[in-house]
């Protein structure tokens, strides 16, 4: 203890800094004797210290610094304000160029691939991808006495003393808050999506903005957003704690931003758990209710969450992309969801004991004990399986996880991490391997807000092991990747490989509506979202479209049949020339949609009226009988499922569902019902009209079919 004399208009700032000078320990925050920390920028008055008051101080220890899930680097900000930092360079594993200034930081925040460091005196430095915030030149000026810093994928927020808010990074993400401004005052706290921030305001009100769907838009909510105490953040969606107990969500339904069908439960909670997509309630008897969605692939087993019986006593929830892991007051842990993502701990339960913190990066779980060790489950690759370090995980402080990593701070002041980490890109679990069948959807807007590019793809079979590299498929390079067994493969024509390289080829023509006529002048933002986990070299291909196109603002998105990750006005399938009525205006695998997909995604055999022809005879009889464009017909064939069958069928008419082909189409295409089915229908013999993906369409009559012999599907397939 030490006494300090000063005035009623010293400023806590300094009393903090003479009381380090004096115990020779540097201090985090001066705080009352309710624990609340004081406003270094304040004046003593101002924050209720009297003559003769004790004031406490929290000590500054270590402290690691990422973005779970999200990041691609980690910070370690040292007891004496310096800061060191490792991992993708480019994502602000190298802060070499501002080192002279990250000098008495007192805490770090991250984005996707950047950091924000405050310091003592309320200055913030900033380094990593200036596509991610890294540059904020433009606001310097105006970050003076910050108090706290938030982040969104690619931007962050500063809290002044004053109350203020000042953003910089990716506009649309939350770098640009113009509009709301004038609302905010007197902000209290500040959390981001991926794309949107949410402020907390002294009053209990909330402001927010961004992108709409992230959460930017509280309009939904907006009449209960009062008397809140907490906000939390999913990748696009916020809940937020009221006074009484109960939670008011908005954003993306399938994020967590709709908790109406349990609501009645949301009662008495006194924290909120995020998971990637989701979120988790504890109520004040301990027990937890959880909405949401897992974007991980249907057919990987799952363990159901715990009846309220079972799942009792609980203090806090956290959760990976799929799974979510529970620990409980006696120190014990409970997961369910995803097995390959962490909700199967069943094989550590045993180590699971007197657990202190519990962190999970995208794809795997690391728990702190008290004893200093570290227990770890989910994806092996992504930190699950941490056997090569656990001779190093002793004495372990904390615990902090970035995209597909874990880092500990052990008592000694040293760093061990595990995971997959890799420069140029982040790579998952190898289980790519078994992703044969994929469907990937990109939309792409300019700056004005209008689509350029709206596409899909599903990927084709895995090609031989050991197929060579393609840096002549197109204009991107496909990465080599590995399986679990040391085979290569070359994945150009996996769904996100397609689409991307498909918008670089249109995007050529970017240039000239940009001032400098330069393709990486182009700004934009776009969604890539894949039905299933990007494989290493998918994950190659957004790095190289985000290298080129250094403005555009690029979101990867993975979900299942029942996500969400587009605008309601968005067109599903995507399609810019087709009516919008024809698919319904979710943005989801609607009811009358699914089972096109799965009959498309399943096929593995094409039936034709047509013997062993070329490709250019079977596109005129096509183009004949569809009255479509022999191109337009050949563009189909281009996409035609791998061809299995011995046998095709005669129809004379080719009858809609006789000819299976993957997505790639037009809307003519898919309306022409002389052409195809891919919804798999049983073709009509009579002349009238039937329901089409939700549509109307009109049939004609069909003859009669016959079976003949087909040339065997080897044959065929090299003829295409």
């Amino acid at each position: 203890m030490t006494a300090i004399a000063a005035t009623a208009d010293t400023p806590v700032a300094e009393i903090k800094k003479r009381a380090q000078r004096d115990m020779e320990i540097p201090l985090n925050d001066l705080v009352d004797s309710a624990g609340r920390p004081l406003k270094k920028f304040c004046k003593l008055q101002e924050v209720g210290v009297k003559d003769g008051d004790t004031v406490n101080a929290t000590v500054r220890r270590g402290t690691l610094c990422s973005k779970p899930g999200r990041s691609k680097a980690f910070a370690l900000l040292n007891a004496d304000g310096t800061v060191k930092t490792w991992g993708d360079t480019a994502s602000g594993g190298d802060s070499s160029s501002v080192r002279d200034q990250l000098k008495d930081v007192t805490s770090i925040v991250a984005s996707e691939s950047a950091f924000a460091a405050l310091r003592e005196d309320g200055s913030v430095v900033t380094w990593g991808s200036a596509d991610h915030g890294a540059d904020s030149s433009s606001v310097q000026e105006q970050l003076i006495k910050v108090e706290k810093l938030a982040s969104s994928d690619y931007a962050f927020a500063a809290v002044r003393a004053d109350g203020a808010v000042v953003t910089w990074g990716q506009p649309r993400c939350g770098g640009d808050s113009t509009v709301v401004q004038p609302s905010l005052q007197d902000v209290q706290h500040i959390v981001g999506t991926q794309g949107a921030f949410a402020a907390l305001r002294a009053d209990g009100t909330v402001v927010t903005w961004g992108i709409d769907f992230h959460g930017g838009d509280r309009s939904t909510a907006k009449e209960s957003l009062h008397s809140v105490v907490e906000i939390v953040a999913s990748n696009y969606a916020f809940a937020a704690v009221r006074s009484d107990g109960t939670v008011v969500t908005w954003g993306d339904e399938i994020s967590g931003g709709l908790s109406s069908f349990v609501q009645d439960q949301l009662t008495t909670v006194k924290s909120i758990g995020r998971g990637h997509f989701g979120f988790a309630a504890v109520r004040s008897d301990g027990t937890v209710v959880q909405w949401g969605t897992s974007l991980s692939p249907s057919e990987v087993p799952r363990v159901k969450m715990p009846p309220k019986t079972e799942l009792q006593d609980v203090l806090q929830v956290s959760g990976s992309q799929g799974a979510w892991a529970a620990l409980r007051r006696d120190g014990r842990v409970t997961t369910w969801g995803n097995v390959e993502e962490g909700g199967d701990s069943r094989f550590v339960q045993e180590e699971l004991r007197d657990v202190q913190q519990v962190v999970c990066n995208s794809h795997a779980f690391a728990a702190l004990r008290s004893d200093g060790r570290v227990v770890t489950w989910g994806g092996p690759a992504a930190g699950g399986d941490s056997s090569r370090v656990q001779s190093e995980l002793q004495d372990v402080r904390q615990l902090m996880a970035n995209d597909t990593g874990f880092a500990a701070l052990c008592a000694d002041g040293s760093v061990v991490t595990w995971g997959t980490m890799m420069e140029d890109y982040p790579s998952g679990p190898n289980w790519f391997v078994r992703l044969k069948r994929n469907i990937a959807i990109l939309r792409v807007s300019d700056r004005a807000g209008r689509v350029v590019y709206n596409s899909f793809a599903v990927s084709g079979e895995h090609r031989a092991p050991g197929a060579p590299l393609a840096p002549d498929a197109g204009p991107l390079l496909s990465v080599e990747a590995k399986d679990e067994h040391g085979r290569m493969f070359n994945r150009q024509h996996d769904a996100e490989f397609k689409l991307l390289s498909g918008f670089c080829q249109v995007a050529a023509g970017f240039a000239d509506g940009t001032s400098e006529g330069k393709v990486s002048a182009w700004e934009g933002t776009g969604t890539l979202w894949s039905r299933k986990p990007l494989c290493t070299s998918c994950w190659g291909a957004v790095s190289q479209v985000k290298a080129m196109f250094p403005k555009l603002v690029l979101t990867v998105s993975v979900g299942s049949k029942n996500s969400k990750p587009w605008p309601d006005n968005m067109r599903y399938p995507p399609d810019a020339d087709g009516p919008a009525e024809a698919f319904g205006t979710r943005p989801t695998y609607c009811q009358d949609m699914a089972p096109a997909m799965k009959s498309a995604m399943k096929s593995k055999a094409m039936k034709t009226n047509a013997k062993a022809m070329t490709k250019s005879q079977l596109a005129d009889q096509l183009a004949t009988k569809s009255k479509l464009k022999k191109k337009e017909v050949l563009s189909v064939l281009q996409n035609l499922s791998e061809i299995g069958a011995n046998e095709v069928t005669n129809t004379g008419k080719c009858p809609a569902g006789s000819l299976r082909i993957r997505f790639g189409l037009t809307s003519k295409q898919i309306f022409s019902s002389d052409l195809l089915d891919v919804r798999g229908q049983k073709p009509a013999t009579k002349g009238g009209t039937r329901m089409m993906f939700g549509k109307e369409v009109q049939v004609k009559a069909q003859k009669a079919k016959t079976v003949v012999k087909a040339t065997p599907a080897a044959a065929l397939k090299s003829q295409f």
